[in-house]
């Protein structure tokens, strides 16, 4: 269990709790006094484009839809971090990207096939492979 504890970096944990507070932020009424904070925050730190989707977030519901969406955008992105599932999707695209020049696609055209394996990857099986591939790290390779 200590290996869980240990296993995220400082970025995905960075990105968890921003997704969520913003997941927060889109709560009614309590997700107000979250929006106006993180909006001064962003601002401050001259990040103008966060603070307009910050104070965007108070709209009612449009702006909890775009809270809530934000916040996954976040979690995706640390668990992206911490598990590694773009690095899976990439060898997903690698490996679609030579299926296709080895039956006479060209270059370019492969390159953009490849691409679309991996992106299909991204949000199909690679969670669930890059999450199996944590778990047997944690486990010594152990299946």
């Amino acid at each position: 269990m200590t290996a869980l504890l240990h296993k995220p970096s400082h970025k995905a944990l960075k990105l968890l709790g921003k997704g969520g507070k913003k997941l927060i932020a889109a709560v009614p009424f309590v997700g107000a006094v979250i929006g106006h904070a993180s909006a001064a925050e962003a601002a401050m730190s001259g990040d103008i484009k966060g603070a307009a989707l910050d104070e965007f977030g108070n709209v009612p519901v449009a702006g909890n839809l775009l809270d809530a969406a934000r916040g996954g955008m976040d979690i995706g992105e640390a668990l992206d971090v911490w598990l590694g599932i773009s690095d899976v999707a990439a060898g997903h695209g690698d490996k679609v990207r030579e299926n296709a020049k080895s039956i006479g696609f060209s270059e370019d055209t492969a390159f953009y096939i490849g691409a679309g394996g991996a992106a299909l990857s991204a949000v199909t099986v690679a969670p669930r492979i890059a999450f199996e591939n944590t778990v047997k790290e944690w486990w010594g390779g152990r299946k």
